[in-house]
């Protein structure tokens, strides 16, 4: 072989290797099943369907329960979360926050719940975490009987 081939081919490889690193994850995507509740006394105030999470108004859960979704998130700072909810009814509700926390128990719950907007009609509800290296967020939502979410993506 010749040095210029064997070159190119070197430089080749190489160009081939650097574009197979993974680039960070800029949204991930989970189901609101992924979460739980707050409160253990709670948890059959909810049901699945589908990766869906509801409040099915049994006994004791009328008014609005808390639902928590943990994010895997890779860096410290922001994170945006969007979630999708329905309101079967004019009673019914979602409302979300999105929550941060540092290493060493400090939270940021810095901006207030923001809510369904219709009834009937799936809509976003997009809301923002601060967090420091080594710490966490969550999505946290107060479903209320036939209130729904749905996919949550940060």
């Amino acid at each position: 072989m010749s040095t210029t081939f064997k070159s190119f081919l070197l430089a080749a490889m190489a160009a081939v290797s650097v574009g197979a690193v993974a680039a960070p994850a800029t949204a991930r995507t989970t189901t609101a099943s992924a979460g739980t509740t707050v409160a253990p006394s709670d948890r059959a105030c909810f049901s699945e369907y589908w990766g869906n999470i509801y409040n099915n108004g049994s006994t004791g859960c009328a008014g609005p329960r808390a639902w928590l979704v943990p994010a895997v998130v890779d860096h410290a700072g922001w994170t945006n979360f969007s979630v999708g909810g329905i309101a079967f009814n004019l009673s019914s509700d979602v409302s979300c926050r999105a929550i941060g926390t540092s290493w060493d128990g400090y939270v940021w719950d810095l901006y207030a719940a923001k809510s369904l907007t219709s009834v009937n009609v799936f809509q976003q509800i997009n809301v923002t975490s601060y967090h420091t290296a080594n710490g966490s967020s969550y999505l946290a939502c107060d479903i209320t009987p036939n209130g729904r979410i749905t996919t949550v993506t940060y």
